[in-house]
């Protein structure tokens, strides 16, 4: 099983965000999600019927196993809201964050990754041009970010899929903003 997922969120960690409810019915709807997907508490989505219209796979031969079938790992969907606090993501397969003034990459990022994950609103200022940010506005290249709602689509390895125009599109309908994905894969921290 692949320990790694694509992840959707609000553009903007400061931006209120849409009820759970809401969001899983408008994933139904576009047949993300199965329609008889009940998450209980489970932590699981089934995957809909038109997962793959909403999201491209890249590479010459991506794997996803689909309701059990298939060579690839599981795939499942999860839906995740965090209580109040922006939640910074950054896991096995993170990449030097850059300044999101001038670009900088961030070479002492790692030993200040702690304390960003206990606060990804504390104020930052970028060495190389003064920018006065967060470390949930960093620039993680996709390979980390920050939210308070986030939308995981696991068995997804990092970079083999992005999702599809009408996906994000949707999903701004719901009062949040422009949505952005990034890839996360937990465990050993990058």
């Amino acid at each position: 099983m692949s320990h790694s997922c694509l992840i959707l969120t609000p553009a903007d960690p400061d931006a209120g965000t849409p009820s759970p409810d809401a969001l899983l019915a408008a994933l139904r709807d576009l047949g993300l999600v199965h329609p008889d997907s009940v998450d209980a508490g489970a932590g699981r989505l089934a995957p809909g019927g038109k997962l793959l219209w909403h999201v491209t796979f890249l590479g010459c031969s991506p794997a996803l196993a689909l309701h059990g079938e298939g060579d690839g790992p599981p795939c499942h969907l999860r839906i995740r809201q965090t209580p109040g606090q922006v939640e910074l993501l950054v896991g096995g397969n993170a990449v030097t964050p850059r300044c999101p003034g001038c670009a900088s990459p961030l070479r002492e990022w790692r030993t200040a990754l702690a304390g960003w994950r206990m606060d990804p609103e504390a104020a930052w200022r970028c060495p190389a041009c003064g920018c006065a940010s967060t470390p949930a506005r960093l620039d993680w290249r996709r390979h980390g970010g920050a939210g308070r709602l986030f939308v995981e689509i696991w068995g997804v390895f990092p970079g083999e899929a992005v999702p599809g125009d009408g996906l994000m599109a949707r999903l701004e309908t719901l009062g949040a903003g422009p949505w952005r994905y990034f890839y996360h894969q937990p465990g050993k921290d990058g």
